[in-house]
């Protein structure tokens, strides 16, 4: 658990820096009006939410916590008598074409029983991969990204009274959300789905492009001229 949360704020820390400096270089892409965005043909259109060249890394906190809801070895286990934490969801999605990418992504949940004189407890760990959908060529507005997505995932749950649980449980999982843009690298999102842990998520994300590397590309391969010629 300790790791988890360790692993995801440095990542996020090194995001927020990065973010930062490429936001303040960063060039607002041309925006369509719609009244011609549905002119153009769907191949060539983009609202500018996501492209193939978008990189995104989100942190999210998952509700409720479905974690060992049911009845385990006799034992009711729903949220009436509850105390936990997550599933807090640490995201990266690469892009594959302007409108399609994939999301790898794993996840942390926990949760504990009060039952007088006995806590119960119970932890899960989980991870997978989405086929993700943006619907920024259906949808012209540059800021509002608009996602669904499809996938498989994998989660380890463990109790301290449930010995025969399986070790390893394949979830068919599926999201459908959005994405709203302050700036062009960071945003907020929420979304509704099933990912093993819950039914809903919110959070934020940092988007990466490789505008900026690229222009470092050309500038490097410019022709040197020497003195004289």
């Amino acid at each position: 658990m300790k790791q988890f949360f360790l692993i995801a704020a440095a990542v996020f820390i090194c995001a927020s820096a990065h973010a930062q400096e490429e936001d303040s270089t960063e060039t607002k892409a041309p925006e369509h009006a719609a009244k011609n965005f549905y002119h153009t043909p769907y191949r060539l259109r983009n609202s500018g939410s996501f492209d193939k060249r978008s990189m995104l890394l989100s942190l999210t906190y998952g509700f409720p916590n479905i974690l060992f809801n049911g009845d385990y070895s006799g034992r009711t286990l729903f949220n009436n008598n509850s105390m936990g934490v997550g599933p807090i969801t640490l995201r990266l999605e690469i892009p594959v074409r302007d409108e399609i990418g994939i999301q790898l992504f794993g996840q942390y949940a926990g949760k504990n029983w009060d039952n007088g004189s006995i806590t119960e407890k119970a932890t899960g760990i989980g991870g997978g991969a989405l086929g993700m959908y943006h619907f920024n060529k259906l949808i012209p507005v540059p800021k509002l990204d608009i996602y669904a997505g499809v996938g498989v995932g994998l989660r380890h749950d463990d109790a301290n009274f449930y010995n025969n649980y399986p070790d390893i449980i394949v979830d068919v999982i599926g999201v459908a959300g959005a994405r709203y843009y302050f700036t062009h690298v960071f945003g907020i999102m929420a979304e509704g789905g099933y990912t093993g842990y819950s039914y809903a998520s919110a959070g934020v994300t940092f988007r990466f492009t490789e505008k900026k590397m690229h222009h470092k590309k050309l500038a490097n391969e410019a022709p040197r001229v020497s003195p004289g010629e």
